[in-house]
């Protein structure tokens, strides 16, 4: 167990990873569900009660909220571990000051369509369009994107282009009737693809954005995602869980509307980028408010908005994204 900064709540955190939260304590996820390497056997507070890390016996260190993600799985330890402590000052660094603005890029903007600086975000894609595909121009920019380079990654569901991808995992060896085995696995091998061809070519970042969306014009792909929202999630679920053991931090792109209609009410807490926004004004306005629509939420899956993506309905003169962090 853990107690809240004030004292006015604790956690418990049982070996399979599962947290309760009690009092003053927020709950931001937790590990239920997944096959662990070893059991959970400690768990710490952020220094503002805002997340939290979850160790296991083998040294794995799972982070959650304001949480940083600093460590991978050691290879080997010569005894269990059965503690974990925190510095009072750890807490997940945002890595773009609010108010920065930028661009993200990936395939369309393939080969030489890239904004002229200055610039501060600079998100790139490393697929082209889909799961267990590269981006052309991947290198060039990567290049392009100078200190401030983040990742994003696209996902899709197990069962459309590439089905034996997700035969074998973390979650074991499927069996050919267990849809939501395969799912899982698909997502967390789409993510090790990506992150994968990233270490070939010398490239890495703090930060992947899981792109979970409808693609444009989606009556032309009927079946990017599955009409089983519970498996869509597990996707998502999977590449989520691949990304954090990397010792990255890990967030979504995607709009309130698209989110619930791809995985439903699939909350896993991580930050969210959201798209949608008109003039710079609006994005700002997004931070602040949480509102995309009169009445309608911007943040979605229990996640706090990081970044806003903008220049939409004509306002911009671009064919590049423009985004705004909060």
């Amino acid at each position: 167990m853990a107690p809240t900064p004030d004292g006015g709540g604790y956690w418990l955190v049982t070996a399979n990873g599962s947290v309760y939260n009690f009092g003053d304590a927020g709950f931001y996820r937790s590990l239920a569900g997944r096959r662990l390497p070893a059991p959970v056997v400690a768990m710490a507070p952020t220094p503002d009660g805002g997340g939290y890390w979850l160790v296991t016996a083998n040294g794995s260190v799972y982070a959650f909220g304001d949480a940083a993600s600093l460590h991978t799985s050691p290879t080997s330890l010569p005894e269990p571990v059965v503690g974990i402590a925190v510095a009072l000052s750890a807490r997940r660094e945002v890595a773009y000051a609010p108010g920065a603005t930028g661009y993200d890029v990936s395939w369309p903007q393939c080969p030489d369509s890239l904004p002229p600086p200055p610039y501060q975000v600079a998100v790139v894609g490393v697929n082209d369009g889909r799961a267990f595909t590269v981006n052309p121009c991947l290198s060039a920019e990567a290049a392009w994107a100078g200190p401030g380079l983040e990742f994003y990654l696209n996902l899709n569901q197990p069962f459309w282009i590439d089905p034996s991808e997700g035969a074998s995992g973390p979650a074991g060896t499927c069996q050919s009737t267990d849809a939501a085995c395969q799912a899982y696995n698909y997502g967390y091998n789409a993510a090790e693809f990506s992150l994968a061809a990233l270490r070939a070519l010398g490239l890495s970042a703090s930060m992947y954005w899981l792109d979970v969306e409808l693609p444009p014009g989606n009556a032309a792909y009927p079946d990017y995602w599955n009409s089983n929202l519970a498996l869509n999630a597990a996707v998502v679920q999977g590449a989520i869980a691949a990304i954090e053991e990397s010792g990255a931090s890990v967030g979504i792109y995607s709009t309130y509307t698209q989110w619930t209609e791809i995985v439903g009410s699939y909350s896993p807490g991580v930050p969210n980028w959201v798209a949608g926004a008109g003039p710079l004004s609006q994005a700002a306005q997004w931070c602040m408010t949480g509102a995309s629509t009169p009445g309608g939420p911007v943040a979605f899956g229990g996640g706090v908005v990081e970044l806003v993506q903008y220049g939409y309905w004509g306002t911009s003169p671009h064919t590049w994204d423009e985004d705004y962090a909060c």
